[in-house]
Formats: structure tokens, C-alpha cells, sequence
């Protein structure tokens, strides 16, 4: 069997990356994780991964989410050659909190942000958009030229941004609600100069509108 190629970016190590890590160890198998942390930037980290990659689909996740138990096989049930991006529902670690369901794109949003997790997400669908903290990728995409825009400094925005040369491209987008994974940083504050690199750039050209 296949194994598939996890990128970790890790932007500032701490205790819940050991965390994030070992969940992955305990809940995943025919895997290779790739750890990244010696560049400046988020996207700079993902990108030093992608040039690693070697498996048909790869994982890119954050250094403070925490796996589940069949996690990347619920992801991997969804993919087919025109399909870029598989997403899981993110939850915060407080009681059934959601961090991300699907993504709205007009306007961009969360659906179900801060919300009560009580099954109404568990869906699967062709979404608008997607977010990024754990998703599945298709390879394929690589070959197209995409990938992170390291003019984004630290984190936020440059996944959304990835999702969108995704989408810009071609390929489908998927949520998986019958799949979900705990995100552990809870309410960070906006990154204003990313937010104003993200909206110039896609504000204009239609897919934001």
C-alpha cells in the first residue's frame, strides 16, 4: 500500500507539536512524515515539503492539530484524479466546538464557526472554498506550478490562498464532515498585512466576487 507523505510545517515548536505529532504516530498508518521548520514563514516551510513529495496525494498540516482515529483513510475514500483538496471538519478542543466545517466563498467564511457541533456539518460535498490546517492534496496539483505564495509572512492566509490556485485551476474541492481532527490554537488574532496580500490578489480577479 501506498504511503502517503504528511508535511508538517512547523512555524514555533512547543509541547502540542510533540502532541501533534505523536497523534499522528498513535491514529495513521503507511505514512512519511515530513517535518519542516527552518525557514521563516509558514509557506516557506510548506514549500521546502512540497519539494519532497513523492506520493500520489500528500497531507499539509499544522503543527497544533490532533488526529483521529482513521482520519487520513475517511480523507483518502474521496479522491479522483479531478479532485484537488479534501477537507476534514475542524473542531477546537473545547466540548464540540467547530473551528471549520465547509467554506462558504461569497462572501469567504467558515460555516459553523464558534458553533455547536451537533452532526449538522457531517456532510460530504463539492465545496466553494476550503480551508487549510489538514487537508489532502492530489499531487497532481504540484505539477500545475502551484504552490505557496511566500510573500505571506508567518501564518494566515497563505492555505486559503493555496486553495484558491486549486480552485483557480480546475479541480474540485471536497469537505468530508464524516471525517474530523481537533485544532488546538484557539483565537489568534488576524495577520492585517497577510489579510491585505490575500484580498488584493483574489479581490479583483472574479473568484471573490
Amino acid at each position: 500500500m501506498e504511503n502517503i507523505d504528511i508535511i508538517m510545517p512547523i512555524y514555533h515548536r512547543n509541547v502540542n507539536t510533540e502532541k501533534s505529532i505523536q497523534s499522528i504516530k498513535d491514529y495513521t498508518q503507511n505514512y512519511n512524515l515530513i517535518l519542516v521548520e527552518k525557514m521563516n514563514s509558514t509557506a516557506q516551510n510548506i514549500n521546502e515539503g512540497l519539494a519532497q513529495v513523492k506520493s500520489e496525494w500528500f497531507v499539509i498540516i499544522d503543527d497544533d492539530i490532533f488526529v483521529s482515529p482513521g482520519w487520513l483513510e475517511k480523507l483518502k475514500e474521496h479522491r479522483n484524479k479531478d479532485v484537488g483538496q479534501i477537507q476534514p471538519k475542524i473542531l477546537y478542543p473545547i466540548g464540540r466546538m467547530i473551528w471549520s466545517a465547509d467554506v462558504g466563498l461569497n462572501p469567504l467564511r467558515q460555516k459553523g464557526h464558534l458553533s455547536l457541533d451537533q452532526g449538522q456539518f457531517n456532510y460530504i460535498k463539492e465545496a466553494e472554498m476550503l480551508t487549510g490546517g489538514c487537508c489532502l492534496y492530489n499531487s497532481e496539483i504540484l505539477k500545475k506550478g502551484i504552490k505557496e505564495d511566500e510573500n505571506y509572512k508567518g501564518s494566515q492566509f497563505n492555505d486559503i490562498d493555496f486553495t484558491m490556485q486549486i480552485r483557480k485551476a480546475g479541480y474540485k474541492l471536497i469537505y468530508n464532515g464524516n471525517c474530523e481532527v481537533v485544532h488546538l490554537h484557539m483565537f489568534r488574532q488576524p495577520n492585517r498585512d497577510n489579510c491585505k496580500i490575500f484580498y488584493s490578489k483574489w479581490g479583483d480577479n472574479g473568484l471573490l466576487h
